[in-house]
C-alpha cells in the first residue's frame, strides 16, 4: 500500500534546499529525479489496472469466455477504481448474479459517494435479493441527493410499504403528490388516499390483526347499539387471498334487559369466541366469502342455556366510487363531484336458525375535500328480507345522510341520517340516527 504522506514529507525536506549556482541545478536535477521516483508506483498502478481493463475489453469483444473471470479478478486486485468496480458490477448482473452485484455496486457508491444513479442500482439489487431494508438505505441516500426526485420518492415509497411502514410511505407519497409532473403526482395522490391515517403494521406477515366496531344511536327507540369485532390471523395472496382467523366479538345495547314484562331485547346482546375462514375468490369482483363457528354467550338471560354454539355462513359485496381523495386536482376544496357506495350480504346464522339478506346504496355528492376530512351529502337505500319472517328482518326504508371522514391521524366515518322505514307486518316510521364507523389493521 503507497503512503503519499511520507512522500509529501521528503518534498518538504528537499525544497527546503537552497538552489544556487552549479550546487542548485544539481539539486533541482535531484527534485525532478525524486518526483519521476515518487509517480512512478502511481503511474504503475494506472497502467496495470489500463491494462486488466483493456484484457477484459478485448475478452469481451471476442466473446471469450473467460473474460468474466478477468473483470472479476480486476475488481479483486482494484477494488478502488471505479470503472473497474462498475465494469464488474454490470458484467455480473447481466448473469442475473445479484450478490455479487451488490459487491462492486457497494464498492461503487463507496468511491463516487455522490453518483445518485450508482445509489439506484445498489437499491434496485437490494430489492432482487429480497433485502428490503438494504434498498431502503440505498434510496434514501439517493433521495438525499436529489430531494425532489419524484421517481426515487415513489421507490421509497413502495418500499416502505412494503415494510408495513404504512404512516412513512404516506408521507413519500404525499411529497410526489405535490411534485412537478402531473402523472407521477396523481400516482402520489392515489396511493396517499388509500394509505392516510393507517397505522404502522404490528403483526409480521403473514399476520395479521384487524378491529372493526360502529356504534349507532336509533332514535325512534331512544336506543344505542355497540358492536365489535376483533379478529387475528394469517393472510395469504393480494388481489385474490385467503385468510384463516381467531375472532372475538360482542354487540349489546343501552335498554335491552329484564323489565316488568319480562326480557325485552332491542339488540342480540352477545359475546362470542370462535375462528374462522374468508376467501376472496375473484380479483375483479369485489365479493369476500366467510365461514365462522364459536360459541356465543347470551349477555342478557333469555331463560336458556347463555352458552350456544354458534356458526355463521355469508357472503358480502363491497364496492365504492370516488370516496378517496380527488387525484385530478388536488388543490381543490370546494367543489361537487359524485360519490357512492354499495353494500350487499347474505348470511346464514345458526343462532337464528335464520338466512337474512341485506342490501344497501349511498349515492350523493362531496360537498367538501381536503388531504385529510372530505363531507358527502348522500340519500340512503335499504332493503332487508329473511326466511324465517321476522318483522323486523324484512323492511325497506328510503332517506337522506350527511357523513364526515376523517382520514388522518385515524380513519373515522361518522354519519347523521333521517330515514323512513316501511315494515311487512308492523307500522312504518321515521327516525334520525347517528353512527359512527371506525377500522384499522395492524
Amino acid at each position: 500500500m503507497y503512503r503519499p504522506v511520507s512522500y509529501l514529507g521528503s518534498l518538504v525536506g528537499v525544497l527546503q534546499l537552497r538552489l544556487t549556482g552549479c550546487g542548485g541545478a544539481l539539486k533541482a536535477a535531484l527534485i525532478v529525479l525524486w518526483l519521476v521516483t515518487a509517480a512512478a508506483p502511481f503511474c504503475h498502478a494506472g497502467a496495470a489496472e489500463d491494462t486488466a481493463l483493456n484484457k477484459y475489453y478485448m475478452l469481451r469483444l471476442k466473446h471469450d469466455p473467460g473474460a468474466l473471470k478477468a473483470i472479476e479478478a480486476a475488481a479483486r486486485q482494484y477494488p478502488n477504481n471505479l470503472t473497474i468496480q462498475l465494469e464488474y458490477g454490470y458484467a455480473v448482473l447481466k448473469q442475473k448474479d445479484y450478490t455479487a452485484g451488490r459487491t462492486a455496486f457497494r464498492r461503487a457508491v463507496r468511491i463516487a459517494p455522490r453518483r445518485v444513479d450508482l445509489w439506484k442500482q445498489l437499491g434496485y439489487i437490494d430489492i432482487n435479493l429480497g433485502d428490503t431494508d438494504a434498498a431502503i438505505d440505498a434510496f434514501q441516500h439517493a433521495s438525499a441527493l436529489e430531494p425532489d426526485n419524484q421517481d426515487l420518492l415513489l421507490q421509497l415509497a413502495y418500499l416502505q410499504d412494503r415494510k408495513g411502514r404504512h404512516r412513512d410511505a404516506a408521507a413519500l407519497f404525499r411529497q410526489v403528490m405535490h411534485g412537478s409532473d402531473p402523472k407521477k403526482a396523481k400516482t402520489g395522490c392515489r396511493a396517499y388516499s388509500n394509505l392516510r391515517g393507517l397505522p404502522n403494521k404490528v403483526l409480521p406477515k403473514p399476520w395479521f390483526g384487524e378491529v372493526y366496531t360502529a356504534p349507532e344511536y336509533f332514535g325512534h327507540y331512544n336506543v344505542a347499539v355497540f358492536p365489535a369485532d376483533v379478529r387475528v390471523g394469517v393472510h395469504y395472496g393480494e388481489s385474490t387471498f385467503i385468510d384463516a382467523y381467531g375472532l372475538s366479538r360482542v354487540n349489546t345495547d343501552t335498554r335491552s334487559g329484564q323489565t316488568n314484562f319480562g326480557t325485552q331485547l332491542y339488540s342480540d346482546n352477545y359475546a362470542e369466541i370462535g375462528g374462522g375462514i374468508r376467501v376472496k375468490p375473484l380479483a375483479d369482483l369485489p365479493v369476500v366469502l366467510y365461514a365462522e363457528t364459536g360459541a356465543a354467550y347470551d349477555l342478557i338471560n333469555e331463560n336458556r342455556n347463555r352458552w350456544r354454539p354458534d356458526f355463521r355462513a355469508y357472503a358480502v359485496y363491497y364496492d365504492e366510487w370516488n370516496l378517496g381523495l380527488g387525484c385530478d386536482d388536488t388543490k381543490r376544496v370546494f367543489g361537487f363531484k359524485p360519490v357512492a357506495d354499495v353494500y350487499a350480504d347474505a348470511a346464514y346464522y345458526t343462532r337464528y336458525n335464520n338466512l337474512i339478506t341485506t342490501a344497501k346504496a349511498r349515492p350523493g355528492l362531496r360537498l367538501l375535500e381536503t388531504e385529510t376530512t372530505a363531507v358527502d351529502l348522500y340519500g340512503v337505500t335499504t332493503l332487508s328480507w329473511d326466511v324465517d319472517g321476522v318483522p323486523s328482518n324484512r323492511f325497506a326504508e328510503v332517506g337522506i345522510g350527511l357523513a364526515l371522514r376523517l382520514f388522518d391521524p385515524i380513519p373515522l366515518v361518522m354519519r347523521v341520517e333521517a330515514v323512513h322505514r316501511f315494515l311487512t307486518d308492523q307500522n312504518n316510521y321515521s327516525e334520525m340516527r347517528a353512527l359512527l364507523e371506525y377500522s384499522v389493521s395492524f
